[in-house]
């Protein structure tokens, strides 16, 4: 599907909306095209018309959210998300993250040890070698 919107950005508002089967495409355009030579001849430079394509209403809504919702809307869900969202978020941050509260000595053993592969890898050796040249 086809949606041809005329926003007005100073207002915040979509003007008009209408949907076009995917056949009318040239239609669409020229209806568009119409719409913005008929703007322009009447000085209204902050009005966007837009000819986009979703599968339908919904999907663009979700897609284009600025022509449907407040900017303080969407800014609102972006500072504080959705219950939905949130428990999602939680979920990743446990499966990635799981806690690990090792004593000192375990971790004092997994920093030596990484010092001493790092001391006895081929690399390093070869680096020594090159030094005392």
């Amino acid at each position: 599907m086809l949606f041809l919107i005329d926003y007005d950005s100073r207002a915040g508002e979509v003007v008009k909306l209408r949907e076009f089967d995917d056949a009318e495409k040239l239609r669409a355009q020229y209806e568009r095209l119409q719409i913005e030579l008929n703007l322009t001849k009447r000085g209204l430079l902050l009005r966007e018309v837009v000819l986009l394509e979703a599968t339908d209403l919904l999907a663009l809504k979700q897609t284009h959210q600025r022509y449907f919702r407040s900017s303080a809307e969407i800014a609102e869900d972006w500072i504080t998300p959705s219950a939905a969202r949130k428990s999602d978020n939680e979920r990743r941050k446990r499966k990635r993250h799981a806690p690990i509260t090792p004593g000192l000595t375990t971790l004092f053993s997994i920093l030596c040890s990484g010092y001493r592969k790092a001391w006895t890898t081929p690399h390093s050796a070869s680096c020594q070698k090159s030094t005392r040249r």
